[in-house]
């Protein structure tokens, strides 16, 4: 299970899920930023993965209890 924000400054959206999840976010030539937490007490790991037209541009992986990741990257620059 995961909950956060992501998006761009000013763009932000709640996101809440568990599993695979894909959230489509619209940006272009700005920094998005996701602030995701692990509610869980287990030391899962919670992946989350930047992509920029398909194509990886960042990850980050926690596995703390209730930690909380925070990750950005550049999209839509060449």
């Amino acid at each position: 299970r995961f909950t956060g924000t992501a998006g761009p400054p000013g763009r932000f959206r709640d996101i809440a899920g568990s599993g695979d999840q894909f959230y489509q976010l619209s940006a272009k030539d700005e920094i998005v930023f996701a602030y995701i937490t692990k509610p869980d007490n287990s030391g899962n790991p919670l992946t989350v993965e930047i992509y920029d037209e398909g194509e990886m541009v960042k990850a980050q992986t926690i596995t703390k209890p209730g930690g909380t990741l925070e990750i950005s990257a550049e999209v839509g620059n060449p």
